[in-house]
């Protein structure tokens, strides 16, 4: 039923989409017909630089998402919480995310979303390895609280900014292209996965520190990742 019922937000979804006028840099490409018949070309041609860039600032986003929305509802389960505990914990957290994303948003047009995006990433490396550990207490009440800071803020800065962010790194021509195709390698790669990454390394050491670990090492990546991005923030995206 719920699926059934989610076709009422792709029909929502089409509505805005077709309300929202394009972007003036896209704008004036149409005006000067300097559109590329195949953008996937031009992305591997002229811009692969910025497509690998994006799949591994990607990594930290996909990752701490898909650890604190999908892989805490079977984790906590497995530790004696109630199936129906996890699910409201993960349902309320991502409720309360939707304005602090749009907090978070708003504070990276004003600082800059590179520091925005680097916070969230130091801070989501800092917390993965607590945020087990409040989850082992067993109280219904410190998982909620552990999930509400991992997903609903921490996690909030990094998906708030990232379309923005790397949407700006790539020219008008192919912006579209090239920052879908590093966000979508970059879910297949890090995201999709660490559900069974994490579930398998947990069988095998019976530890949450090897998890902790993996997350770590994707923000780091991510780290290595922005250290070659250049933030435009406010600036023009004409070229």
């Amino acid at each position: 039923m719920p699926f059934l019922i989610s076709a009422a937000l792709v029909l929502l979804g089409l509505w805005i989409r077709k309300a929202v006028g394009e972007t003036p840099s896209f704008k004036k490409v149409q005006s000067e017909r300097t559109q590329e018949k195949l953008p996937i070309a031009a992305v591997f041609k002229k811009n692969w630089r910025e497509v690998l860039i994006v799949i591994g600032a990607k990594a930290i986003e996909t990752a701490t998402f898909f650890l604190f929305a999908t892989y805490t509802i079977s984790y906590m389960v497995s530790i004696g919480y109630e199936r129906v505990e996890s699910l409201n914990a993960v349902l309320i957290a991502a409720v309360v995310t939707i304005p602090l994303m749009l907090i978070a948003g708003s504070v990276s047009d004003k600082v800059g979303r590179k520091k925005v995006y680097t916070v969230g990433t130091i801070l989501a490396m800092a917390f993965v390895i607590p945020y087990f550990e409040l989850l082992k207490t067993g109280n219904w009440w410190m998982a909620l609280l552990a999930i509400f800071i991992g997903f609903s803020c921490i996690w909030a800065l990094v998906g708030a900014t990232l379309g923005s962010y790397f949407a700006e790194s790539f020219p008008p021509a192919v912006r579209y292209t090239g920052v879908s195709l590093g966000y979508q390698v970059g879910a297949a790669l890090f995201g999709g996965p660490l559900p069974l990454i994490a579930t398998a390394l947990v069988a095998r050491y019976n530890s949450t520190l090897p998890v902790g670990f993996v997350v770590i090492a994707f923000g780091v990546i991510a780290l290595i990742a922005l250290a070659f991005t250049r933030d435009r923030t406010g600036q023009p995206l004409d070229d």
